[in-house]
């Protein structure tokens, strides 16, 4: 009796949650079809946000008291959490996705509600894999660790790509949001947005070079994303003379968005750099903590740029964004048929 009122208090919150979720997702535009991918992305994240508490939680505590150790199987002592409580949870995340694959792989009439639905049954699923992963040897983390280093490269390249989409998109909507009745709203992002990202990376680049000024490598790395910086500018700014170099909708808004992501590259290869007479904050909680918190937006924004993109089939020419074609379904699915 208790337990069957526990399992629908549950069932009831969530449910309460997706149906506000849907509903906020719907009043953005996004495609109704889009939900479940929007939903895989949520999950994922607030799964590895879980993790990364557990980076700054666990580990001081296990570090402190002797009583508290890592079953042998791991390693013992305090070695299962830091760093490896994280790449135990992206471990979890890529046979959990993997483990999804192979259901959608038969098309069969099973495999949509598999993938669409059972959300709570699947974050049951992570948390319980997360906790099994603490039997495995952390050798093998140090393993997948490699892994994934190796892999980020390929990532890098692809969220670059998508980010750009991303930054397109909006820049097209809140162009075409000019002729509309929100022409006073849309004048102010596409403004405000472009001066406070165009201040905040020269501000950023300028920290960069007094943080790492005694250091060649930061002082070659900062120079190269100016050049950058300052060329993505030039060529946006010449838009105004009827010279495009690049697409005509290659925006200050474009540019300010970008040009955030060339910056952010540049200060967390530096910010990671091993060697303490080059970056005397390397061993900074703060300074970790920040290359995960900007990594993560940078990384949700990736994400959601992928999970909500839907054909718009009255795009033409330039008006489409640059990798759209790859990742976007189409919204006319999504709707409601009408006799």
């Amino acid at each position: 009796m208790c337990v069957g009122a526990i399992c629908s208090a549950i069932c009831c919150f969530g449910s309460m949650c997706c149906n506000c979720l849907c509903k906020g997702l719907g009043a953005c535009g996004v495609p109704a079809k889009n939900f479940p991918k929007v939903a895989y992305l949520i999950t994922d994240m607030l799964f590895m946000t879980i993790a990364v508490l557990m980076l700054y939680t666990m580990k001081p505590l296990f570090e402190e008291y002797d009583w508290m150790e890592c079953n042998d199987s791991s390693g013992g002592g305090d070695t299962c959490f830091g760093t490896a409580a994280v790449m135990r949870a992206s471990f979890i995340l890529f046979l959990y996705h993997i483990l999804i694959l192979i259901f959608l792989i038969p098309r069969a009439h099973c495999s949509s509600f598999i993938h669409d639905g059972f959300f709570g049954f699947k974050f049951i699923l992570l948390i319980g894999g997360y906790i099994g992963s603490f039997w495995i040897h952390n050798d093998f983390f140090k393993g997948w660790a490699e892994f994934c280093r190796g892999g980020s490269i390929l990532y890098l390249l692809i969220q670059a790509y998508f980010l750009l989409n991303f930054a397109y998109l909006w820049n097209d909507k809140l162009v075409a949001a000019l002729e509309s009745e929100q022409s006073c709203y849309a004048s102010f992002l596409l403004c405000g947005f472009s001066i406070i990202l165009a201040i905040v990376n020269a501000a950023w680049l300028a920290l960069q070079y007094v943080w790492y000024a005694g250091c060649g490598v930061g002082i070659y790395s900062v120079t190269f994303s100016l050049i950058f910086f300052l060329f993505y500018y030039a060529v946006a700014l010449v838009r105004l003379c009827d010279v495009n170099i690049f697409r005509p909708n290659a925006s200050v808004f474009v540019v300010g968005f970008t040009s955030t992501y060339v910056v952010y590259l540049s200060w967390t290869a530096l910010a990671s750099h091993p060697d303490k007479e080059c970056n005397d904050m390397i061993d900074s909680s703060a300074n970790t903590a920040m290359q995960i918190i900007i990594g993560a937006i940078f990384t949700f924004i990736t994400m959601f740029s992928i999970a909500t993109a839907a054909a718009d089939h009255n795009a033409k020419g330039e008006q489409q964004a640059v990798g759209q074609a790859i990742i976007e379904e189409d919204a006319a699915a999504a709707e409601p048929a009408t006799e």
